[in-house]
């Protein structure tokens, strides 16, 4: 070691974050399946019993079935859709280009809409006047969209991607919940 190199500052570098992203991500996994376990608590002894008796017959969709419905739930119905299948796309294609801005910019529109449509509409497991677990989804949406374009501005894309793909699958759970016996998919293609 010469002179020179004694006469050098020691310079620490800075504690490694730890990473949160983990117990990030089982956080929103329990609470996707407390809220599943919450709301089936009721209607999942019901539905099994209601497939027993009744059978699945799909059958093609019964478009009239939706030409009956009010129109904030017509608005629910195609903005979910729309989210489903773009979301896929936004998620599944190249990141980061001027597409998968402008299809990510219409996705969260579609998000938003179908988060704030739902409020309207009643849980098929109230507990809470008209509202039920599924309305927690719509909520944790409403956090996301905003949290999501902040931390892609920010340059935190693991963080993007997570409260994105995290809103994506609650919408998946929340899809999968409107084929159970009674509500509008179900009678759409089983009914």
């Amino acid at each position: 070691m010469s002179i020179q190199d004694a006469a050098k500052p020691i310079v620490l570098s800075p504690r490694p974050k730890k990473d949160k992203s983990i117990l990030r991500a089982i956080v929103a996994q329990a609470l996707g399946v407390g809220i599943v376990v919450v709301a089936g608590w009721n209607f999942w002894p019901k539905v099994i019993a209601w497939i027993a008796t009744n059978g699945l017959r799909p059958h093609s969709p019964d478009i009239g079935h939706l030409l009956q419905l009010p129109a904030h739930i017509l608005l629910h119905i195609g903005a979910a859709t729309l989210s489903l299948v773009l979301g896929a796309i936004v998620l599944l294609g190249p990141k980061g280009t001027r597409a998968h801005k402008l299809m990510g910019r219409v996705w969260m529109l579609a998000m938003v809409t179908t988060a704030v449509s739902s409020f309207f509409m009643e849980s098929f497991a109230p507990l809470l006047g008209q509202f039920g677990p599924i309305h927690i989804l719509s909520v944790v949406t409403l956090i996301n969209m905003p949290r999501a374009v902040m931390l892609a501005r920010k340059g935190d894309i693991a963080g993007h991607m997570q409260a994105i793909t995290g809103t994506y699958i609650g919408l998946v759970i929340a899809g999968v919940m409107t084929f159970i016996p009674g509500r509008v998919m179900f009678g759409m293609f089983f009914g």
